[in-house]
């Protein structure tokens, strides 16, 4: 996890400069945002009553 936030800030520095250092929270919002809409799909696709998807072979 520390790695992923590391090469966050990185990315965020190297590009969120001058008039778009306010971008900073904005794009940690969306990123955050982001995470739970694909933890949200996650559960629900393994979810018996949600997607119920079934892995082959499985």
């Amino acid at each position: 996890m520390q790695e992923g936030l590391s090469f966050m800030k990185q990315r965020q520095d190297q590009y969120f400069k001058g008039a778009y250092e306010n971008l900073t929270e904005i794009d940690n919002f969306f990123l955050t945002m982001e995470g739970l809409g694909q933890y949200s799909m996650y559960l629900w696709l393994k979810d018996p009553k949600g997607g119920n998807i079934k892995r082959e072979g499985h």
